[in-house]
């Protein structure tokens, strides 16, 4: 009714501003990727962009090198998921009726009544994935059209395969790892077509610069990335069920429990400066804090004693001074 509709519109219109900072971020890394990409040699591109492990040899440079995904894409959906965490309390994940049957007995049709915090986890997720489609849009597409100069067919094959990366993962997080969707309005109909479109169009360079392998190891990033990623990623986009592992394999070796069969459950953190924001902060004294207020302390008695004999020094002083003037 035009009640949903008027509340749905202003929770679009504030995950729009919200997200405003992390669109902007996002659309200026994504704008430098592309000019560096375009304009860089193989050699220079896999010099800055990836890994000393993964460079291959100058001989080889045809050869693409898929590295991780860009840490841009992976930041701004890790931004989405913390904007949620702020923006939610325990109190909206409560129905607003007492039971979907007293609902419907109140004429409401549908028995499916949206919470406060899926009404939030849409809004988000529409206007993040609508701030991806314009970035993408704006960026992206004119270099695969090849409108700028150089464009994205001028790139090396590790170029042209690291934006096959990112563009496969947005759409497998929105798409394929979103559990919750996008609500009622399909608004997200529109932003989906467009990333489809840029998709068959960087496939076209990708069959001339890649090969199997390439995707494969695109596919093996993937799920590195949404593993490590998946204690922000569960709240945003839902528990991730084929890769869940039961409370009671979590007692074994680290190494001998794989979740999807490809990768450890446990990996090492990844290069990011915003890894641990919702961690608390440890209280705990650690042993050098304690030495040090140790030391500290014996440094003020030490201070302290010092003053008191100098102190009684200067007392003792004025004392005879005075005793010889009263002889006098």
């Amino acid at each position: 009714n035009s009640l949903d509709s008027m509340i749905t519109a202003c929770f679009q219109k504030w995950a729009k501003e919200t997200l405003r900072p992390s669109s902007a971020s996002l659309s200026t890394r994504v704008k430098n990727f592309v000019t560096m990409a375009c304009s860089s040699s193989e050699e220079d591109y896999q010099r800055m962009y990836c890994s000393s492990d993964s460079l291959t040899p100058v001989v080889q440079t045809s050869s693409p090198v898929v590295s991780n995904v860009s840490p841009h894409v992976t930041s701004f959906l890790v931004d989405i998921s913390f904007t949620l965490n702020r923006s939610v309390c325990p109190s909206d994940s409560l129905l607003p009726v007492p039971s979907k049957d007293y609902a419907v007995a109140m004429g409401v049709k549908d028995a499916d009544i949206p919470r406060m915090i899926d009404m939030i986890r849409w809004a988000l997720l529409t206007q993040g994935l609508e701030a991806v489609a314009h970035v993408l849009k704006e960026h992206v597409e004119p270099a695969l059209q090849g409108t700028t100069n150089p464009a994205m067919k001028d790139s090396g094959p590790s170029g042209i395969a690291q934006l096959k990366n990112d563009l496969s993962f947005i759409q497998a997080c929105f798409f394929e790892r979103n559990r919750h969707g996008f609500g009622r309005g399909g608004s997200e109909v529109g932003p989906k077509e467009e990333l489809q479109r840029l998709s068959k169009t960087t496939d076209i360079l990708v069959r001339r610069a890649c090969d199997a392998n390439t995707l494969r190891e695109i596919e093996e990033q993937h799920k590195y990335v949404l593993e490590v990623c998946d204690l922000f990623f569960s709240s945003l986009f839902g528990e991730d069920v084929s890769a869940a592992v039961p409370l009671g394999d979590l007692g074994g070796s680290v190494g001998a429990t794989p979740r999807s069969g490809a990768t450890p459950l446990f990996h090492p953190p990844l290069a990011s400066s915003c890894r641990f924001p919702l961690l608390p902060i440890q209280a705990d004294r650690t042993l050098s804090g304690v030495q040090a207020r140790g030391k500290y302390k014996e440094k003020e008695e030490a201070d302290s004693r010092s003053e008191s004999v100098g102190g009684g020094a200067v007392r003792a002083g004025f004392g005879f001074f005075s005793n010889m003037l009263k002889k006098n």
